[in-house]
């Protein structure tokens, strides 16, 4: 990024495209700040909300912009050490590069808050199978509970943010975006875990169909117990039977060739270097004859996974005429 009007000019769009765009008239920058470094250019922004009215609630989280002279896009200067220091880092190649052990230490703090032991890393190394700019992604599997099948989890990994911040597990909807930047307030709900309630959504799919609305129950972490795929078919799908298939052709075949009426729920599950890494649940109806795919928790119609990333198709099926469960 050549000259302090074009740093300035990639961080505004960057501000008002990426970061806030249901705020972008609010964004003011302050090009007088812009500072070049060997690394990149900073500039400071703020809301006009802050300005107007001196309201500390109205300033932003961060005012700090990192704006790199190689074109990677902008991004946040980490809060938690003085910026000169991060860019010092970024210009001699040293970012990202953690303390021994200090990922993983991080990683399996989180784990244990979360689940009480419960849920480990998932080894032998126990060490990140993905990297961005901004964070690693590390596996994690629940330990073997007498009595329980072997379950792989839903939320089978966790995204360790590189500056600094409270690892959280990353969206079944589609898990490599909570890799790159995201908001504020987005990171906030995947910390709380907001993101999370694919099961709760896949049920208010399927009541929803049937013209019965109910609301998605939140996400807690007693859900990824070993066993939590035959507890939620038994619970809430009943009438569904297994069907074997290997790919998305096969889903579509199973759910195409009985008729109108059919319905399917999938667990996709996703790998990465070998490793469970997460997964979604899909309702699949065949609507009049047409075959769509609903990512409830997306509130869209679904991504389907490459088979790079696809490890494992699962699927309940019920045929048209299926007696429904009584709700």
């Amino acid at each position: 990024m050549g000259t302090r009007e074009e740093a300035v000019a990639a961080a505004e769009r960057w501000l008002r495209t990426k970061m806030y765009p249901e705020r972008a008239e609010s964004v003011v920058m302050r090009p007088e700040t812009a500072t070049w470094y060997p690394y990149a250019w900073t500039v400071c922004f703020d809301f006009r909300e802050h300005l107007e009215t001196g309201d500390r609630a109205q300033a932003p989280f961060s005012a700090l912009v990192v704006v790199p002279h190689d074109g990677t896009g902008a991004h946040w200067s980490p809060t938690y050490l003085p910026a000169e220091q991060y860019l010092a880092q970024r210009a001699a190649g040293t970012w990202g590069v953690p303390e021994p052990d200090e990922t993983r230490e991080r990683a399996e703090a989180w784990l244990r808050s979360t689940y009480g032991g419960l849920v480990e890393l998932a080894g032998p190394s126990r060490t990140p199978v993905y990297e961005t700019a901004t964070a690693w992604l590390m596996p994690c599997w629940t330990v073997p509970q007498p009595g329980f099948s072997d379950t792989p989890m839903l939320a089978a990994s966790v995204v360790v943010p590189k500056d600094g911040g409270t690892p959280f597990h990353p969206s079944p909807s589609d898990p490599l975006a909570d890799l790159g930047p995201i908001p504020p307030a987005v990171t906030a709900q995947r910390i709380r875990g907001q993101h999370l309630h694919a099961r709760g959504c896949l049920v208010a799919v399927h009541c929803g169909i049937d013209g019965t609305p109910v609301s998605a129950l939140p996400w807690r972490a007693f859900h990824e117990a070993p066993g939590w795929w035959e507890r939620l078919g038994r619970r809430y799908f009943p009438e569904f039977e297994p069907v074997d298939v290997t790919d998305w052709d096969d889903v579509v075949g199973a759910v195409a060739e009985p008729g109108p009426g059919t319905r399917e729920v999938v667990w996709v599950r996703r790998r990465l270097r070998g490793h469970e890494i997460s997964g979604n649940l899909i309702y699949v109806h065949n609507n009049q004859g047409r075959v769509v795919f609903l990512d409830g928790l997306a509130g869209s119609l679904a991504r389907l996974d490459p088979p790079p990333l696809l490890r494992e198709l699962t699927l309940l099926r019920a045929l048209p005429g299926s007696p429904r469960a009584p709700w």
